[in-house]
């Protein structure tokens, strides 16, 4: 019999930023040929991506968190790709780089958008949005300057570009942490942490995840963004209202379809050792991130 075991974990609600539609690199009909993996020309003329990095605040204190964000920019008709970027595409990369005497958290990625044909699945930004939580420690340098690094690819209708790497810096120093002006008129969102706690219970089999919803009475759009592709994005999440809550059923990836390829093959049809991703929930969402307890030895 497979052992099904329930993990609960505090997830955080936050405010979800809304996604314009766009184009994906394939049909959403009928025959996908081959657009969609084509790489455009050797020197590209036009740059594609470009970013930009914000701090919340002006200076900083040991011991007072604030945040830095990424705020990327993708040309029009164009999109990017998430951590898992679905069908096609390759994923966004971004990494913050400070100095010693600074603890980093992150990158917290605002959730991405699911656009499906009838063969295919993306899950695509046109603005992506990452954030980092940093705070000062007791060693922290009197000046600091720090770098963001980004690569990302992106696609439209005619094909895709080859991947674009930026940098953007973001120069603090020691003393009175206020709030930047810079970071409320640029209006960017520090909601991909979180601060809202609810309760998520996931179950396994290995034929399905199932995520347990507790505490909200009406629910009537979910989804879950895996990050590594251990559910399969073309199939169907089934929502369901149960007497506490509502589950949300995910199909396991069974490595079958060679667009989804699981990022462990040896995990096919096996417990999974963590669950990590995006639980939408109309029109907010959740980070998910549950490491699975290891197998518990079958009674003698």
């Amino acid at each position: 019999m497979n052992s099904v075991r329930t993990f609960i974990i505090s997830a955080t609600l936050l405010s979800n930023v809304a996604f314009g539609q766009a184009a994906l690199p394939f049909g959403t009909g009928g025959n996908t040929g081959s657009v969609g993996f084509a790489f455009g020309p050797a020197a590209q003329q036009q740059e594609y991506y470009s970013i930009d990095a914000k701090a919340s605040v002006t200076g900083y204190k040991p011991g007072e968190s604030f945040y830095i964000a990424l705020k990327g920019k993708v040309a029009d008709t164009y999109h990017a790709y998430w951590r898992n970027p679905g069908t096609v595409g390759l994923p966004i990369e971004a990494k913050l780089i400070a100095p010693a005497g600074f603890k980093v958290e992150g990158p917290y990625w605002e959730v991405p958008h699911l656009v499906k044909g009838d063969f295919s699945a993306a899950y695509s930004y046109e603005a992506p949005i990452a954030v980092w939580k940093v705070t000062p420690e007791a060693d922290a340098p009197q000046q600091a300057e720090f770098s963001i690094e980004s690569t990302a690819q992106t696609c439209n209708d005619m094909g895709c570009n080859a991947p674009e790497t930026k940098t953007a810096k973001v120069a603090l120093t020691a003393g009175d942490a206020s709030a930047s002006p810079d970071w409320a008129e640029e209006n960017t969102k520090v909601e991909v942490l979180g601060d809202t706690p609810i309760n998520v219970t996931a179950t396994q089999t290995p034929e399905a995840i199932t995520l347990t919803i507790s505490d909200i009475e009406n629910i009537s759009k979910a989804y879950f963004f895996s990050a590594d592709n251990c559910s399969n994005p073309m199939a169907e999440q089934v929502l369901a209202k149960t007497e506490n809550g509502y589950t949300l059923t995910l199909p396991r990836n069974d490595n079958s379809d060679s667009l989804h390829p699981v990022a462990d093959e040896t995990l096919v049809g096996k417990e999974l050792a963590q669950l990590c991703g995006i639980l939408t929930v109309d029109g907010a969402h959740a980070t998910v991130n549950i490491c699975f307890a290891a197998t518990a030895p079958e009674p003698q």
